[in-house]
């Protein structure tokens, strides 16, 4: 929770934080593409990677708004902005944007997408904004390899695999 100054009435207002979480991440949305095009102008780099996104699923699905923000419109400005510049982007995606129903369980790049959240749409849609922005642009479909995630990460999921001898597809 935060504090605000005391009231008129002299007394104490709090206000929990989580009713301007929205708001506070529109405006964070909003200072990632100016600082993006700030750090662009004055460093004049060959290359752009966006790494940033909305990642955890629930999240995404009950932040609908958000998520296509960070997943989609503004990889698609700041890739048109990088074009314009004759600067290579790269866009940081998932595999989720397969739906994990293949046979022999092998998708390649010419696979076609079928997204199933709201997470995979929006990383799709950005996807797509970026491919047409520039042919120099490049996508990296990862999965997270490890950190502060729990069981959603690969090599927990693989070490988890391999003590219980069971077999692992990836």
């Amino acid at each position: 929770e935060i504090s605000a100054a005391e009231n008129k009435s002299h007394h104490s207002v709090v206000k929990p934080l989580y009713k301007y979480r929205m708001w506070l991440a529109a405006a964070s949305v909003a200072a990632l593409f100016i600082l993006s095009v700030m750090l662009v102008v004055k460093n004049e780099p060959e290359k752009i990677i966006y790494a940033a996104g909305i990642t955890k699923i629930d999240y995404a699905q009950k932040n609908k708004t958000l998520t296509d923000k960070l997943n989609h419109q503004i990889p698609k400005q700041i890739s048109k902005f990088a074009s314009l510049n004759k600067i290579d982007f790269i866009y940081i995606s998932t595999d989720a944007v397969f739906d994990g129903y293949k046979n022999k369980f092998k998708f390649i790049e010419d696979d076609k997408p079928n997204p199933k959240s709201q997470y995979a749409i929006t990383k799709l849609k950005g996807e797509t904004e970026v491919l047409n922005s520039s042919e120099n642009n490049t996508i990296l479909r990862l999965i997270t390899l490890f950190g502060n995630y729990g069981n959603i990460n690969f090599v927990p999921i693989m070490i988890n695999k391999l003590r219980n001898k069971n077999d692992f597809l990836g």
